[in-house]
């Protein structure tokens, strides 16, 4: 997010819009990008996982997909945020203020089941709550696609809803 925010700020990214480019297959090359890089941090837990004696009882393509997806599903929440806030140092500020209390609502610390009603309640409705479950349930109980579905969809259909968003309000605000 901070690498659309600091080209704006350069002034690159209207100069990278007016190219016969469109603003889809931009974002599609920062998504890869993420994709990517999201396959080396797992690959990196994975390994870490395993020097640290954790067996992993799950399909380890089914855990890739599912961090995939947590991947794309937030670079298009970031992306969205891209599109209103100007200042990278504004939205780092935002990143720093939000990550740590994400974390926790999201089940990245420990299980939501844990918090109170109301955090309860916000973590029900972050996608990032249904990936974490779904990531704990294929790697320590092994279960399949067919037991993480629902949270594949959700993950999914929260991407899909957010990457037209910001193509949308990017395109309204440069």
């Amino acid at each position: 997010v901070n690498a659309v925010t600091r080209e704006r700020e350069r002034g690159t990214f209207p100069r990278l819009v007016l190219t016969p480019t469109s603003i889809f297959s931009i974002y599609n090359g920062k998504i890869s990008a993420t994709v990517v890089l999201n396959a080396v941090r797992t690959t990196l837990m994975l390994v870490i996982f395993i020097m640290t004696g954790l067996v992993i009882r799950g399909n380890i393509l089914l855990i890739y997909m599912t961090t995939t997806l947590m991947a794309i599903f937030t670079m298009a929440l970031g992306l969205v945020l891209s599109t209103r806030i100007r200042s990278s140092s504004t939205l780092t500020i935002l990143e720093i203020a939000i990550t740590f209390p994400l974390f926790q609502l999201s089940g990245a610390v420990q299980s939501p089941e844990l918090l109170a009603s109301g955090g309860r309640a916000i973590a029900a409705i972050l996608p990032w709550t249904y990936g974490n479950d779904a990531l704990r349930r294929v790697i320590y109980l092994g279960v399949g696609v067919e037991a993480i579905g629902i949270d594949i969809v959700i993950l999914l259909l929260a991407s899909v809803i957010l990457l037209p968003t910001a193509t949308l309000l990017s395109k309204r605000t440069i």
